[in-house]
């Protein structure tokens, strides 16, 4: 998590840390909600998202080595794999599983259509409403990086098709908070 926020922080993607540990992070926040439309807050969301996949994928390589280490099952598991996302999010269970059915899992999964799709990109793993920020220079950020990990581009879009994640927000949402320097 602290790993993930450092390097979307220096992307410009996330809120400069001002001071961590192993298992939380502290981040300068004030909220107030700004007023967009369904449209722009979905356009700024996308920039957002695509700075966030612009971020160099090598942070994960360490905390990958230590799933790896911690659950042998991933060890064959390609850095690209929609299983990366999977396992940030639900961390545990995974010692009943072996290499093989991992593996099996892995080519069950269907591949992207496109080359776009297909690229391995760094992705926040719960980026909605209630996980942006609104800088002072107006621009959006993201926080809460416990999900975060490397995918496909196309796993993205898919767990906003299955409805996992909300990019726009209800009304009855969480704001987007205003961050303060």
């Amino acid at each position: 998590m602290v790993v993930a926020a450092n390097v979307f922080s220096k992307a410009g993607g996330a809120p400069a840390i001002i001071a961590s540990a192993d298992n939380w992070v502290i981040e300068p926040f004030v909220g107030q909600k700004p007023e967009f439309s369904t449209e722009v807050r979905m356009k700024r969301i996308a920039e957002l998202a695509a700075r966030l996949h612009s971020v160099p994928i090598d942070w994960f390589a360490p905390l990958r080595d230590e799933m790896c280490q911690k659950y042998p099952c991933l060890q064959n598991v390609p850095v690209g794999s929609l299983i990366w996302p999977c396992v940030a999010c639900h961390d545990s269970h995974l010692e009943g599983y072996s290499a093989e059915e991992m593996q099996q899992l892995s080519t069950a999964i269907p591949e992207a259509l496109s080359m776009i799709g297909a690229e391995v990109v760094s992705t926040h793993g719960d980026l909605h409403v209630g996980n942006i920020l609104l800088t002072a220079d107006e621009e959006l950020v993201s926080v809460d990086f416990e999900f975060a990990s490397v995918s496909h581009r196309s796993g993205r879009i898919s767990s906003i098709i299955a409805g996992r994640v909300d990019p726009i927000g209800e009304p009855s949402a969480p704001p987007i908070g205003r961050l303060e320097a």
